[in-house]
């Protein structure tokens, strides 16, 4: 399995490049980040980057994903029996 960071885009669906430029030819707009601008309200739109961590492969964010899951605990539940 390839740990490329870039393997993840292009099997899933979306519009490659051209589109884009396409349609924003269509809506008047020169790029997405006029779009945005021209989308969302000025008084929520936020000037600072993301803090959402580095790039992971999905072989890795599966990785890390089991390890949270192992964590949870399995609690019995007693709703609807009369405690």
């Amino acid at each position: 399995m390839t740990n490329s960071n870039d393997s993840f885009i292009p099997r899933h669906l979306g519009p490659s490049t051209k589109d884009i430029s396409e349609m924003l030819k269509i809506i008047g707009l020169n790029s997405l980040e006029d779009l945005v601008n021209e989308t969302i309200s000025k008084s929520i739109l936020s000037k600072q980057p993301l803090a959402i961590g580095k790039v992971v492969s999905e072989h890795d964010l599966a990785q890390l994903s089991k390890e949270i899951a192992a964590k949870n605990k399995v609690f019995r539940s007693f709703i609807g029996q009369g405690y």
